[in-house]
């Protein structure tokens, strides 16, 4: 898989990887899991397994949403530069590319169908954002 994946890529992939494992290793510490709205009418460990299981989920989103504005910060540059140059904002061939290269990446579970799904939207994101006037930030 490492071999595979650009630098930047596989620094966020071995992030996620680091962070996860320390959650587990941390599995059933009421530190890590996430508060509940209000109590429990009655204990119920696979409660607390799935409140365990959401915390790392919810650690992961934050973790993939810094990703994800890093990579804005980048698809900004290139649109000043595509701008700059008189560049069009799409490149199918590298959304292609982009999309080949992550599905021979993929071990899984995530189907290459789903990933396909989840990369269209970030690239039609990313060039709503390259557009003349499109507004960046929160």
């Amino acid at each position: 898989l490492e071999r595979r994946l650009a630098p930047d890529v596989l620094a966020g992939y071995r992030m996620l990887m680091e962070e996860s494992l320390t959650l587990l290793a941390h599995h059933g510490n009421p530190s890590t899991s996430v508060p509940s709205p209000g109590p429990s009418p009655t204990p119920n460990p696979n409660l607390n397994e799935l409140s365990s299981a959401r915390a790392i989920i919810d650690r992961m989103d934050l973790q993939m949403l810094d990703l994800l504005n890093q990579r804005t910060t980048q698809v900004l540059a290139i649109g000043a530069y595509k701008r700059q140059h008189n560049l069009t904002v799409t490149d199918s061939s590298r959304e292609a590319r982009v999309i080949e290269a992550l599905e021979r990446a993929n071990g899984g579970p995530l189907p290459n169908r789903s990933l396909t799904s989840i990369w269209t939207a970030v690239f039609s994101e990313s060039k709503r954002l390259q557009t003349p006037g499109a507004q960046a930030g929160p």
